[in-house]
């Protein structure tokens, strides 16, 4: 895909609801709809933010600096998941109470979550290139809900990379029907 000299692209296999397969440029995937993350606890919703969940795959440290975790967008295991502890460990020894915030759904077609924004002094340069965080995007949102909500503490609409791009016009989507080992399924094919 490189040979194209796009900025972004995702390319997906999905049967039944089901993604079976993706590739997708830039960021580093851990996963099935799941990216890998800087593991600090920098806002008050944790490292993975509001409607994405830590899974237990591996991911490098980030960028050398801090280690990474692996988080995957699932609202419905989000709202369900317990809170970790708020001691501090050898990584990062101060600590910020966690809260779990409902799931507040934004953007001009509800793609996004309303989110906390990150704030770490030493990822400053990141935070305003991804204010998202890995595997996201920034996208309006019309009703301006996020500002309302959550007293404020999720006041940015977030949405999955390949979803915000699209329903923002910075990217574009097919979808094609195939044949996956003798099934049917879709192939989404997402560029910038």
């Amino acid at each position: 895909m490189d040979f194209y000299d796009l900025n972004y692209y995702k390319i997906s296999v999905t049967k039944e609801k089901e993604k079976i397969f993706e590739i997708s440029s830039g960021q580093e995937t851990c996963g099935l709809n799941s990216f890998c993350v800087p593991n600090y606890y920098d806002t008050i919703t944790g490292p993975c933010n509001v409607g994405r969940v830590e899974t237990e795959a591996f991911c490098e440290d980030f960028h050398g600096l801090v280690s990474s975790i692996c988080c995957k967008e699932d609202k419905e295991a989000y709202e369900t998941r317990e809170i970790p502890s708020d001691e501090p460990d050898e990584i990062f020894p101060v600590t910020i109470p966690i809260e779990n915030f409902p799931v507040i759904e934004c953007g001009p077609k509800s793609e996004g979550v309303c989110s906390a924004e990150p704030n770490f002094v030493a990822f400053n340069a990141y935070i305003e290139k991804f204010p998202c965080g890995e595997g996201r995007v920034e996208v309006e949102d019309p009703t301006k809900r996020c500002k309302d909500v959550n007293d404020g503490k999720t006041p940015i609409c977030c949405a999955p990379t390949d979803v915000g791009l699209v329903t923002t016009g910075r990217a574009f989507s097919a979808i094609i029907p195939i044949l996956y080992k003798g099934e049917q399924a879709i192939l989404e094919v997402s560029i910038k």
